[in-house]
C-alpha cells in the first residue's frame, strides 16, 4: 500500500476503527509504513514493527540504507526469506524520537535468535512491547526471560510509552 503510494488505503481503516472508540495501529516489515503515517498525519495508537538484529548465520545480506525487502531469488544477495527487519538502526532511530507505543515483533527471527538475546535486544532498543511467537512449552521460560530482562538495567535510551 505505502510502496504504491496508496496512503488513503492506509488511513481509511485506521480512521474508521478509531472513530468506533477502538485503538488502531499498523504493522509492517518496512519502515516506510510508520514513516508514511507520520508524514501524512495518520494518527495511530501503536506501531507494530518487525525488529531483530541481523547477527545470525542465515540472515540475508542487505544494504541497510534500503528500506525494502531484497529481491526474491536464489542468489546469495537475494532474499532467503528469513530476514524480517531491514536496517535495525533505522528502526531504533525512528522510535527514539517518536512517542507512539512500539510493539516489536519477529524479535527472534523465526527462531534464529535465542530468546535471551532477542527479548533483551528489543526492550533495550526501545520497544515498549514484544510480540513473540512460541510453542506452548516455551511460554514459562520465555516469560521468565522477559521478566528478568525488564527488571535489569537495559541501558535503554527511549522512554517507555504504553
Amino acid at each position: 500500500v505505502v510502496r504504491d503510494n496508496r496512503i488513503e488505503d492506509l488511513a481509511m481503516p485506521i480512521e474508521y476503527i478509531r472513530s468506533q472508540g477502538i485503538i488502531a495501529g499498523t504493522a509492517g516489515h518496512s519502515m516506510s509504513v510508520p514513516e508514511a503515517c507520520i508524514a501524512n498525519n495518520i494518527n495511530v495508537d501503536f506501531f507494530m514493527k518487525t525488529f531483530h538484529s541481523d547477527k545470525y548465520w542465515s540472515s540475508t545480506p542487505v544494504d541497510p540504507a534500503d528500506p525494502y525487502l531484497p529481491e526474491q531469488g536464489n542468489g546469495h544477495n537475494q532474499s532467503h526469506d528469513n530476514l524480517w527487519c531491514m536496517g535495525e538502526l533505522a528502526v531504533t532511530d525512528f522510535f527514539r524520537n517518536n512517542s507512539t507505543p512500539w510493539i516489536a515483533y519477529k524479535i527472534l527471527a523465526a527462531g534464529a535468535i535465542r530468546p535471551e538475546d532477542g527479548i533483551r535486544h528489543a526492550f533495550s532498543s526501545g520497544a515498549d512491547f514484544a510480540c513473540i511467537g512460541m510453542f506452548d512449552f516455551q511460554i514459562i521460560e520465555n516469560a521468565n526471560i522477559a521478566y528478568n530482562a525488564l527488571k535489569s538495567d537495559l541501558g535503554r535510551e527511549r522512554n517507555w510509552y504504553a
